[in-house]
């Protein structure tokens, strides 16, 4: 009687990693846009929603808004803000704000 033992491929091994691996980098990811995002609202709440901002601080609102931006998995995320979509005319112009 010999005993069943299934063999893995080394491919099997190396998706299972990088899916590890693709995971930590997500989670890394969202940490980091966390910990941006809690910047930027501690900013703008310093300065009265940015309308009290001095230069200074308005730059360091731009760089972490840039930073964000970065780091966006959202492909094109403001795309149809202005309400008109992409624009091209092949008749695909839903925007995610339309309904607003």
């Amino acid at each position: 009687d010999e005993e069943y033992s299934p063999q893995l491929d080394d491919d099997d091994d190396n998706t299972n990693d990088q899916a590890d691996i693709d995971a930590t980098n997500q989670n890394v990811v969202k940490e980091e846009a966390t910990a941006l995002k809690k910047q930027l609202y501690q900013l703008a709440a310093s300065y009265d929603r940015g309308f009290g901002a001095t230069s200074k601080a308005r730059n360091e609102a731009d760089d972490i808004i840039e930073r964000l931006a970065k780091i966006n998995p959202t492909k094109d995320a403001s795309r149809g803000i202005d309400g008109c979509g992409d624009g091209d005319g092949d008749g695909d112009d839903d925007v995610p704000l339309k309904a607003i």
